[in-house]
């Protein structure tokens, strides 16, 4: 009997995705092939690195000893708090070059973008690799946004946080999703701390990126209410084979120093669900088919009964798009 094909979903949320590390441990552990990845955000990043030949235990290696605001840098001309620069150094050096497209990549993936301008999805999976991460896991308004493919693009997560059906449309026969939900206590301070955060004030560098803590959970507290309506209908609409949800309260998107905290908390959340996952992938094809046909068909009716007060469109329109050209340097 032909195994499955299988693809896996790596959800956006900041620091969290570096939960997803840990889940990629425990599957190589249990010598369960991934023929298919898609990510947002640092889903998106964690996907392209994992199909560039970089193994769990070396992204782990690498997660535990990077400090996130070392990679952040003011440039507030840029249409953002943050530049991409540090980033892009990071990943290059990861990567071993910064020429690698998604034709060299082992595993076929795609990352999640949206185009600010025209407001489509957009799905990442031809021509340069570190462009595409760079934009998949451009937060709004914290970093300006990514010129790509003669678009300007930014985070993915926006319209598809969590892009289970993109991995199935890909050719996956058995879908786990991986997500990491945000569960923040945002504690506003008073009115009086704020002055001291001017913009003018991170431009000279006269705070450190630490004390913009409460801006970025109020940021990312602002975006959540949006995001979340959407991306719950295309993941009821579409949900996984099998779901891992890790649990990671009280961090937020850009807090630093939990990395190993997050880490082993996917590979525990992984560890404990690996009988049950077996058997789903276990599962004949036929059978899995039928269920997720008897389980659309539950979802299609409630979506309908709900018909008369829509609040999104589930599955804005999604464009891939074309190979940037290739251009040839001057001699």
């Amino acid at each position: 009997m032909n195994k499955p094909k299988i693809g896996l979903a790596l959800s956006g949320g900041g620091v969290r995705g570096l939960a997803h590390i840990g889940v990629l441990q425990l599957l190589e552990e249990s010598k369960i092939s991934i023929a298919y990845l898609a990510g947002t955000s640092m889903g998106g990043i964690i996907a392209g690195l994992y199909a560039a030949g970089i193994s769990a235990p070396e992204l782990r290696e690498r997660g535990l000893h990077t400090n996130i605001l070392e990679l952040l840098r003011p440039a507030p001309h840029h249409y953002g708090l943050l530049g991409h620069q540090k980033i892009r150094e990071f990943l290059i050096k990861l990567l071993g070059s910064a020429d690698i497209t998604f034709s060299d990549l082992q595993i076929p993936v795609t990352v999640m973008a949206t185009d600010v301008e025209t407001g489509e999805l957009i799905a990442l999976n031809n021509g340069p690799l570190i462009p595409a991460l760079l934009a998949t896991s451009s937060f709004p308004f914290v970093f300006g946004p990514v010129r790509h493919c003669d678009r300007w693009l930014v985070d993915g997560g926006i319209l598809n946080n969590y892009p289970i059906d993109i991995v199935r449309q890909m050719g996956a026969e058995r879908v786990i999703g991986v997500d990491t939900p945000p569960s923040i206590q945002l504690a506003v301070p008073g009115e009086a701390d704020f002055p001291r955060l001017s913009l003018k004030a991170l431009i000279d560098r006269k705070i450190n990126l630490v004390d913009w803590k409460t801006p970025f959970l109020i940021a990312e507290s602002s975006a959540i209410s949006m995001m979340s309506l959407i991306n719950q209908q295309r993941a009821e609409l579409s949900p996984p084979d099998f779901q891992l949800s890790i649990s990671l309260p009280g961090i937020g998107t850009f807090m630093p120093g939990k990395n190993k905290e997050i880490i082993d908390a996917g590979y525990a959340v992984a560890r404990n669900h690996r009988a049950q996952l077996r058997a789903q992938l276990e599962q004949p094809v036929l059978a899995a088919s039928l269920r997720r046909g008897l389980n659309f068909v539950r979802r299609l009716r409630r979506a309908w009964n709900a018909y008369h007060e829509p609040l999104y469109s589930p599955f804005p329109p999604i464009r891939e798009l074309p190979a940037p050209p290739q251009v040839t340097p001057p001699s």
